[in-house]
């Protein structure tokens, strides 16, 4: 029996720089019953909290599940209910926003050590 590729694909219901935060949601979602796993926990633990650097850590959902762990999620106050749209985190329209403002801090953080490195080289 072949499975539906969205099935098996898994989607990011919360991301935050905070790895308790994090933690705790994949708590409340495991006591559902809902399968999640981590993703960027590793650049978390090494850059720390620099927004940009990491991207955060993301809480990665099943996509048959992702309406329920967003309800949940959403019930437990980790996202804002689904009429606040002035909020800061709206699920669908921040996923571009960060991503691009991801890839300013990277961009960013590159050429910071890049010149870093051109003024060792001068130094040396």
């Amino acid at each position: 029996m072949e499975k539906n590729n969205r099935e098996d694909a898994f989607v990011e219901v919360f991301n935050s720089l905070n790895l308790e935060e994090v933690r705790l949601a994949e708590t409340l979602l495991r006591s559902e019953n809902i399968m999640v796993t981590v993703s960027g926990e590793t650049g978390t633990q090494v850059f720390g909290r620099v927004p940009g650097l990491t991207g955060g850590v993301s809480l990665m959902v099943p996509a048959m599940e992702e309406e329920r762990a967003l309800r949940i999620l959403r019930e437990a106050g980790y996202l804002p209910l689904a009429d606040q749209t002035d909020s800061v985190y709206t699920v669908g329209k921040s996923r571009k926003n960060r991503s691009a403002s991801k890839q300013f801090w990277l961009i960013t953080g590159l050429m910071a050590l890049l010149l870093i490195l051109l003024a060792l080289q001068n130094f040396l």
